[in-house]
């Protein structure tokens, strides 16, 4: 369907077209129940650790394609999110923050994901500070 198509070009090696695909993907997101982008965020971690029900590759195995897929998916979720903490949130927060520092194209994915995050959950920080654990504060 359409977010398969739209998840295929997330894995493009040009910068425009995965960036693009990646607000198609943000934009389509925001329409779907929270149960929906919870089972999503669960197959999308599961790309990024290599135990997708389609593949049986080891986490050193993950294609770097693969791993761009869906750390873009998890990154458009979270901004599908702006000024709210769903229950989900924090933990793919977290599943972003282990991927920094493995590929120059995911580290920026993440940071303007991070900084996007930063910019929209400031206000009322105080608040949302307290569904996070301890690591991710750091």
């Amino acid at each position: 369907g359409l977010f398969d198509a739209e998840t295929k070009l997330m894995g493009d090696e040009r910068l425009e077209v995965t960036s693009a695909a990646k607000d198609a993907f943000t934009t389509m997101s925001v329409f779907l129940s929270e149960i929906v982008v919870e089972g999503l965020c669960n197959d999308l971690g599961n790309l990024l650790n290599g135990s997708s029900k389609r593949r049986s590759k080891s986490k050193a195995e993950v294609s770097s394609s693969s791993r761009l897929v869906a750390i873009q998916g998890i990154a458009s979720l979270i901004l599908t999110n702006p000024y709210t903490l769903p229950l989900w949130l924090p933990r793919n927060l977290e599943i972003l923050s282990r991927q920094m520092g493995k590929d120059a194209k995911i580290d920026t994915v993440i940071t303007n994901t991070f900084t996007e995050f930063k910019r929209t959950h400031s206000d009322q920080w105080q608040v949302f500070q307290t569904r996070f654990t301890s690591e991710l504060l750091v």
